[in-house]
């Protein structure tokens, strides 16, 4: 009885892996290369809107940006594997420039492609960016544009360089890694995602996740930050003239500050230990798990508060 019933496995087995051999044949013969070109003239238009929402509720294909110069065109090259085609759709509407990209089947199929965008660089101060995917990744090598707006469930931010008077980026759970950053304003909002930052020149930062760890290296200005499940650690080169609030439910705190600087701090923690470089004046109480302290005459502001974890304020 046991035989048999191992030959009826090996057979259901054999012919289930020959079934997927089939469909697996089919399937290859089925994909083609995509490679689409779209060009739009970009005087007159002040704003340029991607919106991978609409046709890949499921999946979104990665968007990468790319700085170009002596053109005045927006190119738009989709590039890669499909299954069913796709084409690139555009519109101009009010002087604003939409980017779609739309399938011919409505049934999603294997697809593994890139919808690179091409942005001339002369143009790029008077153009606001608005960029919206589900669940793929959004890469820019390096833009300056007047406003930028980056909104994913799921998929991945990268950039080199971003310049813009505004900075706004909210993702569900995709991860933001940002090599440079220089705004007035920055905001990053995130539900489960790593925010790394590394090297910082905002005049106000905005940063919130619900779970991940926050990284701003070289801040320059004002800051509040929050996490409710990771560590945050923040460096500043110079420091003068700066409000900073930083809070995490579960997770440490680090501060780094220039040896010169001076400020007036309050930090407390419920379950860890604070640790500072700097000298505390007289009359400033301090425990183990909790610091006033007055460093210098300058009244530059810092909270830090950990439900969880230690707090450490170091010398650079």
């Amino acid at each position: 009885m046991e035989i048999k019933l191992r030959k009826i496995i090996i057979l259901i087995m054999i012919g289930v892996l020959i079934i997927m051999g089939i469909i697996g044949f089919g399937a290859s013969r089925m994909l083609k290369e995509i490679n689409k070109e779209e060009n739009v003239s970009i005087e007159n238009i002040n704003k340029i809107q991607v919106d991978m929402n609409s046709s890949f509720a499921h999946f979104s294909p990665p968007v990468h940006f790319i700085e170009t110069k002596d053109d005045s065109d927006v190119k738009m090259i989709l590039h890669g594997t499909v299954m069913a085609d796709i084409n690139i759709i555009t519109e101009i509407k009010d002087n604003m420039l939409i980017i779609k990209l739309q399938r011919t089947s409505k049934i999603p199929l294997y697809e593994d492609f890139v919808l690179d965008i091409y942005i001339p660089k002369d143009y790029e101060n008077n153009l606001s960016l608005d960029i919206s995917s589900s669940s793929g990744s959004i890469t820019v090598d390096s833009m300056e544009v007047a406003n930028l707006t980056f909104n994913t469930s799921s998929g991945i931010v990268k950039a080199e360089t971003l310049i813009a008077d505004k900075i706004s980026i909210n993702t569900s759970s995709g991860n933001v890694d940002i090599n440079k950053i220089d705004t007035n304003e920055l905001e990053i909002k995130g539900k489960s995602s790593s925010i790394n930052v590394y090297d910082c020149n905002a005049k106000q930062s905005d940063i919130e996740t619900l779970s991940g760890s926050v990284t701003i290296n070289s801040n320059s200005g004002s800051l509040t930050a929050k996490t409710g499940s990771g560590k945050v650690f923040v460096t500043y080169e110079e420091f003068e003239d700066q409000e900073v609030n930083i809070e995490s439910s579960s997770g440490s705190v680090t501060l780094e500050l220039p040896s010169t600087a001076e400020f007036s701090m309050k930090a407390n923690t419920s379950s860890g230990k604070i640790q500072s470089d700097f000298q505390i004046s007289e009359n400033e109480s301090t425990d183990k798990k909790k610091l006033s302290e007055q460093v210098g005459t300058k009244n530059n502001n810092i909270i830090l508060q950990t439900a969880s974890g230690s707090i450490k304020i170091l010398k650079k």
